[in-house]
């Protein structure tokens, strides 16, 4: 976060330069994912977030708020920095059944212990870790955003692209992994393979290949009674029965036993050519890889009966596919405006399922994206973002699709435009505040998410974090197959207070 960038870096020399952004450093199934990253990380986390602050602190107010608010790492010599420390959060549900609030069975509490450990190098190891505690769920879960060796050019291991502006205030997981365990503070993670970077005066080239992939951490999940259950409010259960012939029949479930490094073992290919001046900049870039979100598909047996059927047997079988990416990017910087333009094509590849499985399914996507901030002063900046889909979703395949899909969506937001702000309240040598707010209204779902965010920096060790997030119709008429992400999650309004210490 911004205030914890000050941390660290406040009481440095503000002389030091600061590269240029071109030179910005390079950075489901549930079980597979929390079995591969056990596999390989023990260590913990921190947010990216501690550097690039003291860095944009020497720069011009107004580059500061631009360079900090695209979540863009940018380096610096001395070229080491390591932070690590504990942060513990906690959630409170608002639960009321009314207009604009909604009763759910999840947990009226959710909290996470976490600790974390993060080391930048321009040359030699980076490690960017988390090991989080969910009290609700009594789970543990490890992450490994980013573990890797650079050199001047290349980088081997889990490593975040950092080839496009992060402009989209809710990251959609079409080029990166994401961590879902709170889908409204998504956290973005890396690719594994071997990393290129190269450049020269105005040009920058990168490229990647990949020999198996990660796929997104989601809320952890049992199956209990033939039913998928979580006390993570996140995680969407299918339903427990559906309906045959017009009559609701009990659905029983069981998971396949599937090996990880059967899915794992997917490679991908990639690039970015970009040419960035001061104030200007373009960039293109293309890749064939596995799709970050694990699909699924299950074969639909009936129990019979003397009676008749009494009941559905569903198998849930992950299904990895891969997809074709191709991303544009125009930005400006003239003054105190940040203006972006993306836009990003993908063509997925369908596996050869069984006909007669339930199989969720998906279609090529046009994904267009704009986002206008304006500095006021080097402490406030509006933005606007303008975030428009073209396909992406399918019906479902099967005997017993319906018009209402038996899987969760993939994408949140079809036609969505957020509003947002960013204050720095008070700025002092250990000392700072900062509130930040922003609204998102989905124009196809006739929904509204909105947050806000205090942040209180008490010390160079000491972080305070409180605010609250509210999902809700402006309307009642919404038909159940049109609901997706603020459908789903209206029922997850809620207050949040947490603490840090970085050592």
């Amino acid at each position: 976060m911004i205030l914890e960038r000050l941390a660290k870096y406040d009481g440095e020399d503000k002389t030091k330069n600061v590269e240029k952004e071109r030179r910005s450093f390079q950075g489901g199934s549930v079980k597979i994912t929390f079995l591969i990253n056990c596999a390989v990380m023990f260590l913990l986390y921190s947010t990216i977030g501690v550097k690039a602050l003291a860095q944009g602190v020497s720069q011009k107010n107004h580059d500061f708020l631009i360079q900090s608010q695209s979540r863009e790492v940018i380096p610096e010599k001395p070229d080491k920095t390591r932070d690590w420390g504990i942060e513990l959060n906690s959630y409170g549900l608002i639960r009321s059944q009314t207009r604009y609030f909604q009763t759910s069975q999840k947990p009226e509490f959710q909290g996470e212990l976490s600790l974390y450990w993060k080391k930048e190098s321009l040359h030699g190891w980076n490690f960017d870790t988390k090991g989080r505690f969910s009290v609700a769920e009594q789970s543990i879960y490890p992450q490994l955003r980013e573990a890797y060796f650079r050199t001047e050019h290349f980088a081997y291991g889990r490593k975040k692209l950092n080839w496009f502006r992060s402009i989209n205030p809710h990251p959609d997981g079409v080029w990166l992994p994401r961590d879902l365990w709170n889908k409204l503070n998504i956290e973005e993670e890396g690719l594994v393979g071997a990393f290129f970077d190269r450049s020269w005066k105005s040009w920058s080239a990168k490229a990647f290949v990949s020999p198996f992939f990660i796929p997104e951490m989601s809320p952890q999940f049992k199956l209990v009674d033939s039913q998928f259950v979580s006390e993570n409010i996140w995680f969407r259960a299918p339903p427990s029965e559906l309906e045959l012939s017009n009559v609701p029949t009990p659905v029983n479930y069981a998971l396949a036993e599937t090996s990880p490094v059967e899915i794992a073992l997917k490679p991908g290919v990639g690039f970015m050519l970009a040419y960035d001046r001061q104030s200007w900049g373009v960039r293109v870039g293309a890749a064939y890889k596995p799709m970050n979100q694990i699909l699924l598909g299950a074969p639909v047996s009936l129990g019979l009966t003397e009676e008749g059927v009494n009941n559905l047997n569903i198998e849930v079988h992950p299904r990895t596919l891969y997809h074709e990416l191709g991303t544009l990017e125009v930005y400006f910087n003239p003054s105190r405006w940040q203006l972006d333009w993306q836009s990003t094509f993908e063509h997925p590849f369908r596996d050869d399922p069984p006909e007669e499985w339930l199989t969720q399914e998906i279609s090529p996507a046009a994904i267009h994206q704009a986002l206008i901030r304006y500095s006021w002063s080097h402490r406030f900046s509006q933005f606007i973002h303008l975030y428009y889909r073209d396909g992406g979703e399918a019906q479902d395949r099967g005997e017993f699709a319906s018009e209402k899909s038996f899987f969760e969506d993939r994408f949140f937001f079809s036609k969505a435009t957020s509003l947002g702000f960013n204050w720095l309240i008070s700025k002092g040598y250990s000392s700072n505040h900062q509130l930040e707010s922003k609204m998102t209204y989905d124009s196809d779902q006739k929904g509204v998410v909105f947050g806000f965010s205090m942040f209180h920096q008490l010390s160079t060790q000491w972080f305070l974090r409180w605010g609250g997030d509210w999902i809700g119709y402006l309307n009642d008429d919404i038909p159940d197959s049109k609901q997706g992400f603020i459908g789903t999650y209206r029922a997850n309004d809620q207050f949040y207070g947490g603490a840090k210490y970085v050592f």
